[in-house]
């Protein structure tokens, strides 16, 4: 309807238009997109600029954005908005804390978008990145994926890579897995772009490790996405003698190993990581590798030798500087791992009033730590030892020790 009313097909006023000419003589566009088109086409050239400006910010536009990249008058930048709200193109959403327009539908934003030569609208997306960071400074952690999607659009390299990598890390935050690992995926793809450096290879290395954890929580440890994963951090490591990174590279390896019940590959893999972690001389590092082999030996039955592992790592343990390695482990916390580890091979050796002490401490310090998935598996650990006796039972094992 607006676009007959635009080209005059139809002209009277709402409610009472008519026909100027016959109906056979007026061509109808095949599609929504060319109607669209058409009528973006009978703006002005600086009309249509702004619009064009405006699908770039996105479908929802913040007016400070807009207004630093129009490269519009004052006056002529009001009035370009009037003109397409009055043509319905968007249309005012947000007053506070500041004004905000919306395209009327998505459709609308898209046939915008896709008028712009790719070189120009690149060259826009990287223009707004820079705009955000100089309005929005003091508050980039609020606006670091729309950031992220500028400088990747704008094929702005080195800008993608770093605010990709922020923006995963606040989605693994809030244990978001599948957008972590979409952010760190595109950063991985970005980090290509770079010249190839050290430093660019060391980017890529700490993006592999910080990727490693919502990797495994979305795809499992024991998939081939994990396991190629870890084994290019690897790699990196060699390529770059860099021991700080061999630890969790190595230990990305082990659990891959023993989490398909490659129990004997996983204790030589664990042994190594051992080893590595001494020479590191890093006591975050060294209670990651106790915990490769506590939960090894575990694995494997081997009760006596794996709570030796376990005695050293809630010696090593301090929540305040540890709490944090989950992130980087596995994903559950190395200090209520070893407790409830503990548990359940003190049970095994008939060691009872030491397993419940264990499990007592596991779940105290859960619920300290408040972190989702050491929960979880604290408490299928506890049920463990419910079913089985270690708090539901009070009285001595009977002679066959069960």
């Amino acid at each position: 309807m607006r676009a007959l009313i635009e080209t005059a097909d139809l002209v009277g006023e709402p409610g009472a238009y008519r026909l100027a000419r016959g109906a056979g003589t007026i061509q109808v566009p095949p599609t929504v997109q060319t109607i669209l088109a058409s009528r973006i086409d009978r703006l002005s050239a600086e009309h249509k600029r702004l619009l064009q400006a405006a699908s770039v910010v996105g479908k929802d536009v913040a007016l400070p954005l807009l207004e630093a990249v129009a490269d519009m008058p004052g006056d002529a930048f009001r009035e370009g908005l009037a003109q397409l709200q009055a043509a319905e193109f968007i249309y005012e959403t947000q007053l506070f804390p500041e004004i905000e327009y919306t395209f009327k539908h998505a459709l609308t934003h898209e046939v915008a978008y896709g008028s712009l030569l790719a070189e120009y609208r690149r060259a826009l997306h990287a223009t707004i990145a820079d705009a955000i960071e100089r309005l929005y400074g003091p508050h980039l952690t609020e606006h670091v994926e729309i950031l992220a999607h500028h400088a990747t659009r704008g094929r702005v390299a080195d800008k993608a890579v770093h605010y990709l990598r922020e923006a995963a890390a606040k989605a693994a935050a809030r244990s978001a897995n599948r957008e972590a690992v979409e952010f760190f995926a595109a950063a991985l793809e970005n980090v290509k772009a770079l010249p190839r450096s050290d430093e660019t290879l060391a980017t890529e290395l700490n993006i592999c490790i910080q990727m490693g954890p919502v990797l495994i929580a979305l795809k499992g440890a024991s998939s081939t996405e994990v396991e190629n994963l870890y084994l290019r951090a690897r790699d990196l490591v060699d390529q770059l003698g860099d021991a700080p990174q061999r630890v969790p590279a190595l230990w990305g390896l082990w659990y891959v190993r023993y989490t398909r019940g490659q129990y004997e590959e996983a204790r030589t893999a664990g042994e190594r990581l051992l080893e590595a972690a001494r020479n590191a001389n890093d006591r975050g590092q060294l209670l990651e590798a106790h915990h490769a082999l506590w939960a090894t030996l575990s694995g494997s039955g081997r009760a006596t030798a794996a709570i030796e592992h376990m005695e050293s790592g809630i010696a090593l343990y301090d929540r305040k500087r540890h709490a944090g390695q989950a992130f980087l482990y596995g994903g559950h916390d190395a200090g209520a791992c070893c407790r409830w580890h503990l548990a359940a091979n003190c049970w095994l050796l008939g060691d009872y009033s030491r397993s419940m002490n264990a499990l007592a401490d596991a779940l105290r310090l859960t619920d300290e730590l408040k972190h989702p998935l050491t929960t979880v598996i604290a408490l299928w650990f506890a049920a463990g030892c419910i079913t089985s006796g270690v708090i539901g039972r009070r009285r001595k094992p009977s002679s066959s020790g069960r």
